[in-house]
């Protein structure tokens, strides 16, 4: 299904360091055709790696023991491109696994201090429809530390990374995962800056029968998120003003065509216009997912992530009704 491919490797026993440059994975079929020869959902990755650099190896470890110690390992100007086809079947099999377990996976053993991207990409696209939905963060720089397989006494694995969502919102995050937890909890504190909510419709749009008409997000902020296997709960300020929301026609017809501009108006009334809001009053949201374990981290991520800006608007599920009554002083 993929081409594997690299250019040059070099290695100094001098300096204890390797490089390898111009790494690719491309598939071997169009989006059309690799969907076609899978025949289930299953994410088509385009992946381009110009340079990899490690440091300091201790090559002594790597030759007796077959062990790879290195003090970092540096990636240079990462793109990275996923599509998934969802009008094909779904595997009903298909349980991704959570990062620590993923971790915990890999059977050649590696400890590395620091793992380091710079200028990276990375484009997410799902279609089902005429037209795939797509998302992409530019500007990606990001840190990871404690990498260590199999998980060791090298504490937990933290990642800190920047980057712009849909190229113009700046975006700081920070994620630790509690290696050999037994419910594999992770913790996640993020802010987004300034942004244009319409800016999201080229992903959101494709996805459901809804746009945004209007609105301006300050700055959002996911005060905490505490995840695990099960479900993620948390604390989220969305900050934003103005929006409204506009729902599209799905089906022909003349009440079918009036319907979504109806319930437009109904919605965009039930919606708070904003936070905060005229009297300078501040409402968090409540962060409240259970786990899809059919699905991956980032989309349980993203889930739980959403579930706090609706919490924000006004929508609220029964749990988090629960858990907002409970907050009350």
């Amino acid at each position: 299904m993929y081409t594997y491919r690299f250019s040059r490797f070099g290695l100094s026993t001098g300096l204890a360091s390797a490089f390898i440059d111009s790494v690719t994975v491309v598939p071997n079929f169009s989006k059309t055709d690799f969907s076609k020869k899978t025949g289930y959902q299953k994410d088509r990755i385009v992946l381009t790696v110009p340079r990899i650099n490690i440091s300091q190896i201790d090559l002594r470890t790597l030759v007796s023991d077959r062990r790879l110690n290195a003090s970092r390992v540096s990636l240079e100007g990462v793109t990275f491109e996923d599509y998934l086809d969802k009008r094909v079947p779904f595997p009903a099999w298909q349980r991704p696994l959570m990062p620590a377990q993923m971790v915990s996976g890999i059977k050649f053993p590696v400890s590395i201090d620091t793992i380091s991207l710079s200028n990276g990409f990375v484009s997410y696209e799902e279609q089902s429809g005429d037209e795939p939905g797509r998302i992409f963060f530019d500007r990606m720089n990001a840190t990871l530390t404690g990498f260590e397989t199999p998980p060791g006494n090298s504490g937990d694995i933290k990642l800190h990374g920047s980057f712009r969502l849909m190229g113009i919102a700046p975006t700081e995050a920070w994620f630790t995962f509690l290696t050999g937890h037994p419910r594999d909890s992770f913790t996640v504190h993020a802010t987004i800056g300034k942004l244009d909510l319409t800016a999201i419709n080229p992903m959101l749009s494709k996805l459901v029968p809804a746009s945004i008409k209007s609105g301006t997000a300050g700055m959002t902020e996911i005060i905490q998120l505490n995840g695990n296997k099960s479900n993620a709960f948390g604390l989220l300020n969305f900050r934003y003003s103005d929006l409204a929301i506009r729902l599209h026609q799905t089906r022909p017809g003349t009440w079918n065509y009036l319907e979504p501009w109806l319930l437009t108006g109904v919605a965009n009334l039930y919606l708070a216009g904003g936070n905060p809001n005229q009297d300078g009053k501040m409402k968090s949201g409540i962060i409240y997912f259970e786990r899809d374990t059919s699905k991956g981290f980032f989309n349980f991520v993203w889930k739980s992530t959403l579930s706090g800006i609706k919490s924000s608007v006004g929508i609220n599920s029964k749990t988090q009704k629960k858990i907002k009554n409970r907050l009350k002083p």
